[in-house]
């Protein structure tokens, strides 16, 4: 059974939503898809975090109480904060079910700021993210030389990893093949990749 709410309009001055109390007893509930800024929107849907296989949200702040809960978690798809601030630095979970991340940059002002913030996430998680699965996707660089240092060094935390995936890149993709490339001066990333695709 899967939740999907997509929240196509910005809404102001709604009235006081009642909570949906329903989903927590909703056994088969395993996949949920909320597209929505508003973090009202978490605390409207109750949801039975222990039983969660999936979450995809845009506003992954909103559910940092939620995600400590979600223990059978295997797939998770955020959005990650751009004009709402910085991911939330305060929160320590553990995701050892997690085998698929995907990681939206979508507006995100300052890519090395949302890295760092993926590496913190990384460390806070205290998952090895035995994710065979990385998918990151609409960025906004400048400087192609700066980005693929950057997401050299932030995919060393990810060694892992089977299948990455790199959509919507804006930039010649040459430094970051590069980085890529195993060579005697260096040593070899993502070790355990088998499939790399890039769309352009």
């Amino acid at each position: 059974m899967s939740l999907f709410y997509h929240d196509l309009l910005h809404r102001r001055n709604t009235p006081e939503q009642r909570e949906i109390y329903m989903l927590l007893d909703a056994p088969k509930l395993r996949h949920v898809y909320i597209m929505s800024n508003e973090s009202s929107i978490a605390n409207l849907f109750l949801l039975p975090a222990e039983q969660l296989y999936s979450l995809i949200t845009s506003n992954p702040a909103a559910y940092e109480d939620l995600l400590p809960r979600c223990k059978e978690l295997v797939r998770l798809g955020i959005g990650w904060p751009s004009f709402y601030g910085r991911f939330p630095t305060n929160h320590f979970f553990l995701l050892s079910a997690l085998k698929s991340l995907a990681v939206s940059f979508c507006k995100v002002r300052r890519v090395c700021h949302a890295f760092a913030d993926l590496a913190g996430f990384q460390h806070r998680s205290v998952t090895a993210l035995s994710s065979s699965s990385l998918t990151l996707e609409n960025f906004r660089v400048n400087d192609g030389q700066l980005f693929a240092k950057e997401l050299t060094a932030a995919l060393a935390l990810f060694p892992e990893i089977k299948f990455f995936h790199i959509d919507s890149f804006p930039l010649n993709v040459d430094p970051l093949l590069q980085a890529l490339t195993y060579t005697k001066d260096h040593h070899k990333l993502l070790p355990n990749l088998t499939t790399l695709a890039l769309h352009h």
